[in-house]
């Protein structure tokens, strides 16, 4: 799992942004904290799921408040899913314990997470100083 990681996080200066922003695309990297010279994600998805909240709040205490990235997929709530799909279908162990693993833990999690740190909206934040088109819907 962590070459896989040390590979996906973060951006070199290859010109990526660049090339994505060129095509009218926003890209927002996922938060990510180094340790031991390599990025470990933070604060989103997956990761967030499977760290225990410790882990998390640990890695997230270099994070810049400002910019930092918290996401995650509204499926990540659905504690439900495995039970009632998942297992009907045969989803290979090595996906379910990907896609399924410590669901349960994230209502408590986004609750603590929600209390010890503020938020704002990509509209609010990212967007706010973007003008709006007349006439768009809002």
């Amino acid at each position: 799992m962590l070459a896989t990681v040390r590979r996906c996080y973060g951006f070199s200066d290859d010109g990526i942004l660049q090339r994505i922003a060129e095509r009218g695309l926003d890209c927002y990297p996922m938060s990510v904290s180094r340790v031991f010279g390599k990025n470990l994600p933070v604060m989103g998805g997956g990761y967030f799921r499977i760290y225990p909240y410790w882990l998390s709040r640990w890695l997230a205490r270099d994070l810049n408040p400002n910019t930092s990235i918290f996401y995650m997929h509204p499926y990540e709530l659905d504690t439900h899913e495995h039970h009632e799909v998942g297992q009907h279908v045969n989803i290979p162990l090595k996906m379910a314990v990907h896609q399924f693993a410590r669901r349960s833990s994230i209502p408590g999690k986004l609750n603590k997470l929600l209390q010890d740190y503020p938020f704002s909206s990509f509209r609010d934040h990212y967007y706010a100083a973007t003008p709006t088109v007349a006439n768009a819907p809002q």
